[in-house]
């Protein structure tokens, strides 16, 4: 969407895709979360600082991760319909930050996620 499209234009118009679209994101969802959240639990495991000293990469990913967290956990059991703007605006900006991290990762090439893997993969099962 253009940048001079208002802030208010654009939340309604999420508010009305994501309504339309909120089932069948789910089950997508359901599919894959509880193995992303392992990896993250490995990932965070075996990580030599914490969270917070986290760069690069690495903060990449868990940027991403902790935003779609929030959005699709936190918010997932909420009634859409009557929920206040500030509702939609902070749902609107958790899964804007998470699209800005995954395309700051898969622009680099796939072979920045593949290393991730390939790293969290030898501490847990090495060869």
């Amino acid at each position: 969407m253009p940048d001079g499209v208002g802030q208010d234009l654009r939340t309604r118009l999420f508010r009305h895709i994501y309504s339309y679209t909120k089932a069948k994101n789910a089950s997508r969802i359901a599919k894959c979360w509880v193995p992303l959240d392992l990896f993250m639990k490995r990932f965070y495991r075996c990580q030599k600082t914490e969270a917070r000293e986290l760069a690069g990469d690495d903060y990449d990913l868990h940027a991403a991760f902790h935003s779609l967290k929030a959005a699709y956990k936190d918010y997932r059991c909420r009634q859409l319909s009557g929920q206040s703007n500030e509702f939609w605006d902070l749902l609107y900006s958790l899964l804007e930050v998470a699209t800005y991290y995954v395309q700051r990762l898969t622009q680099r090439g796939l072979y920045i996620c593949d290393a991730i893997v390939r790293r969290v993969g030898k501490q847990f099962y090495p060869i």
